[in-house]
This record gives structure tokens, sequence and C-alpha cells, in this order.
């Protein structure tokens, strides 16, 4: 199931939603690629 998880691809649709403007403003700058891998979000604190 994990070679099924597109982390990158979620993360650049992600951006692609990101509106222009939140309540007048721009919304803080992000990284434009993902800055995390799909270990990292899984592995416990």
């Amino acid at each position: 199931m994990r070679q099924k998880r597109d982390i990158p691809g979620l993360y650049s649709d992600a951006l692609q939603a990101l509106p222009d403007t939140m309540d007048g403003q721009p919304p803080l700058p992000v990284p434009d690629s993902c800055p995390v891998t799909l270990d990292e979000l899984l592995a416990e604190p």
C-alpha cells in the first residue's frame, strides 16, 4: 500500500489549490516541493 501513496503529487495538487489570497492577505510562503517523505510523516515522535 505504501507504494500507492504519491506524497509529492498530493503536495503539488495542494499547492495548485492554494488560493491567491486568504482574507485579503497572500498566503505565507511554502516550499515548491514537498519538504517531508512518507517515512518522515509516519515516523513515531
